[in-house]
């Protein structure tokens, strides 16, 4: 199950879908529609449509077929009755497999659909960052431009600012020292 937040709506949904006519659909699909009609009516019937042979054995699958919540736990018993040992445990673990099969396609899905919206929004701003980098490149061009300058010019008054901020900062400390003489 892919909600964690299980309750007994939850299990009993899920034991729902497993009994549905589309998950027994795929059971007889996948053992054989002959192979469970010879077990039902001692011969395959094809005198009758497709559809309506799926119909009759998946109305006959569900009538031998119990599934239920085992105890207060949140596990789900699938129990398969009637028949040789062999159809038995093909058509029970056949159900378990079609389940987890149904679950894991559900959750690829998601991670997939989850992967393409992050792959938008990463490509989104990805573009965004490019206009950004663009914007801010034109803007230095403009200013250097504007105030007369270049690249080197505007490193050296850059250099040129560090040194009297330094140098500020020395007679500052300098005179505090003084006054912390007086």
């Amino acid at each position: 199950v892919s909600n964690l937040n299980l309750s007994e709506p939850v299990i009993l949904g899920e034991i729902s879908l497993i009994r549905s006519n589309l998950m027994l659909g795929a059971v007889v699909q996948a053992i054989g529609l002959d192979r469970l009609e010879t077990h039902y009516y001692d011969a395959p019937r094809p005198e009758r449509s497709a559809e309506e042979r799926v119909v009759a054995v998946t109305n006959k699958i569900r009538k031998d077929l119990k599934v239920t919540r085992a105890g207060d736990s949140f596990v789900i018993a699938i129990t398969f009755s009637g028949g040789e040992p062999g159809l038995v445990m093909d058509v029970t673990n056949t159900i378990a497999q079609t389940y987890i099969d149904a679950q894991l396609d559900g959750r690829r899905a998601s991670a997939r659909e989850a992967t393409l919206r992050i792959q938008d929004e990463v490509d989104e701003l990805a573009v965004q960052v490019e206009a950004a980098e663009a914007a801010v490149a034109a803007f230095r061009a403009e200013r250097l431009e504007r105030d007369g300058g270049s690249i080197e010019a505007a490193g050296q008054q850059l250099a040129n600012l560090s040194a009297q901020l330094i140098a500020a900062r020395s007679e500052r400390v300098a005179a505090e020292a003084r006054y912390d003489q007086l």
